[in-house]
């Protein structure tokens, strides 16, 4: 039942824009939850979806797109991964807000460990200064960004953020988040080729509904564009697996903004995100990324986390990640 939820949440994702959606919506559910055995479903839900008919002439699509589809499906899910995922406890020592989740993904290994409220793991929130991550690389490959030493202006004006009030470089506008360097980078960018790098990415709804509305296109804080923290680890994976369009180049670059400090023999590389709840009024926080040991190995993580009684921020849900660690790695080894 589970999966049939969320095979059925792919194609309404995909709709009924073609067979490569229909693909990246079949590889993005298979990420976290599906194994080749599932193909059967996969195809009737496509059937359903699209209305199939067996007459080639047919109103919504043809004999040759199912085979297709059904070809393209094989393939995928012949190369999804059983991912095996496990609920743990937040440790006593650990302290969190109390609507919290994180998320740690285990490529080698395809095992997924979720702490906190593990049902928060599939609700969408505003990605706020986290979407920075995907910001950076679209400035980086429209060339807007020649590297980390870019710099975009700065018109005099006075910010909440005193740190915001100079000319900023890439690599400073990122670590200091600042919103006017990055707002400024995507009013430089035409709105077609940000939504269909949502798309292929399928980051979260992928909706910028809000751009251009009275000059507003910060549409990643508080606002239209939503997204799930297991979103944000499959994002995450793909980018950093060299499963996207990006250039290592590009990914280069934006790895060298993400870096933080060391958690024992792991190297931290994150981004933070504050943004505003309309519901509660307080602030709620955001940390994903990746953390990366000698041998290359890889763990990706996102997590979220909410107080209804008070105000909290990105880096306070960093501190949590660093604290989960030695825990999550204890989960795993067992």
């Amino acid at each position: 039942m589970i999966l049939s939820c969320q095979i059925q949440l792919a194609f309404c994702h995909a709709g009924h824009s073609g067979n490569s959606l229909f693909a990246g919506a079949v590889k993005r559910v298979c990420f976290f939850h599906m194994s080749p055995m599932h193909f059967p479903a996969v195809m009737l839900y496509y059937a359903r979806y699209h209305h199939f008919t067996l007459n080639p002439k047919g109103p919504d699509m043809s004999l040759k797109n199912f085979l297709f589809a059904c070809f393209s499906a094989v393939l995928l899910c012949s190369g999804c991964r059983t991912v095996t995922t496990t609920e743990m406890s937040l440790p006593d020592n650990v302290q969190t807000p109390p609507d919290y989740v994180a998320l740690f993904y285990f490529p080698a290994t395809s095992h997924l460990v979720i702490t906190g409220q593990a049902e928060l793991a599939d609700r969408r929130f505003p990605p706020c200064s986290t979407f920075k991550i995907i910001s950076t690389l679209m400035g980086l490959d429209r060339g807007i960004l020649k590297g980390l030493d870019t710099r975009l202006g700065y018109n005099g004006s006075l910010y909440e953020n005193p740190a915001w009030n100079r000319d900023v470089t890439l690599q400073e506008a990122f670590q200091l988040s600042c919103v006017p360097y990055y707002r400024k980078l995507v009013s430089q960018m035409s709105r077609s080729y940000v939504r269909k790098t949502l798309e292929n990415l399928h980051y979260g709804n992928c909706n910028i509904s809000v751009w251009n509305s009275n000059g507003h296109n910060v549409f990643w804080i508080e606002s239209s564009l939503l997204i799930s923290p297991r979103e944000q680890v499959s994002v995450l994976t793909e980018i950093f697996s060299g499963r996207t369009d990006f250039s290592p180049e590009a990914i280069a670059v934006l790895k060298t903004c993400m870096a933080a400090d060391a958690i024992g023999s792991w190297r931290l590389y994150g981004k933070t995100g504050t943004g505003r709840n309309h519901y509660s009024h307080f602030l709620e926080g955001w940390y994903v990324g990746f953390l990366e040991n000698p041998a290359g190995e890889q763990i990706f993580f996102a997590a979220h986390g909410a107080d209804p009684q008070r105000n909290l921020s990105g880096p306070e849900i960093r501190d949590s990640i660093r604290h989960l660690l030695p825990a999550v790695l204890s989960t795993t080894a067992k």
